[in-house]
């Protein structure tokens, strides 16, 4: 997700989590959401992690590196039962099963 630079500091990005989150959690009944951030020590990266942590993301300790390119990642995690899996490795276990299905097309 990304808000354009002139844009930011409105609570556009916020607004638009909040919508996501819901529909998530209500109408497709999901425990919560995973996302992936890079895990490069940058200002930039710090700005990111703390946009998502002010909407109630929480970041893991685990550091995953992909084979197919530089950057490292951590996951963080939203849940809306406080039953979600909070292991950042496992959670890259989830991250790794969507981008299967979603960039090669497996089922």
């Amino acid at each position: 997700m990304a808000v354009r630079k002139a844009q930011r500091g409105r609570g556009l990005g916020q607004a638009c989590l909040r919508d996501i989150s819901d529909w998530a959690e209500h109408t497709a009944g999901c425990r919560g959401i995973v996302i992936e951030v890079e895990a490069e020590q940058t200002k930039e990266n710090a700005d990111r992690i703390h946009f998502w942590e002010k909407a109630g993301f929480h970041l893991t300790a685990y550091v995953h590196t992909y084979i197919w390119v530089p950057e490292t990642y951590q996951a963080m995690f939203l849940s809306f039962d406080d039953t979600q899996e909070n292991d950042g490795r496992k959670l890259f276990t989830y991250i790794m099963d969507y981008h299967e299905k979603a960039y090669r097309g497996n089922k």
